[in-house]
């Protein structure tokens, strides 16, 4: 960004860059600024395998939507509903919490409310 702001003499708060950062984002590898970058040898893909981000509250959704859809009732910004044993039940999920990658292993959607619900 600070090259385009350089480049184009613009400043950080200029509207236009707003465009570079949803070409940067699109996942469309014709349009992409990213795969473009990439491409052209500019961003390094090579992550350590040591590299552990923190698993936040869109892990957890994450898991929700792949594992869990046919009882999934929605799946928002701040909780997931489920229709479990003849009810919604919301979930809360805590926007500083680090959610535990055993989510994935839940075996049914009661264990993975248990587990999120455990999570502080």
């Amino acid at each position: 960004m600070e090259q385009v702001i350089d480049g184009d003499e613009l400043k950080w708060g200029d509207p236009g860059l707003a465009s570079y950062d949803l070409e940067y984002c699109d996942i469309d590898p014709e349009v992409s600024l990213y795969e473009a970058l990439r491409s052209a040898g500019e961003i390094d893909d090579d992550l350590p395998e040591s590299i552990n981000p923190p698993l936040t509250r869109a892990y957890a959704r994450g898991i929700a939507v792949q594992d869990f859809r046919s009882v999934l009732k929605t799946a928002a910004w701040r909780g997931i509903t489920f229709r479990h044993e003849g009810e919604d039940v919301f979930v809360d999920l805590p926007p500083n919490a680090t959610y535990p990658r055993e989510l994935a292993d839940a075996p049914d959607v009661g264990t993975f409310i248990s587990m999120i619900r455990g999570v502080k």
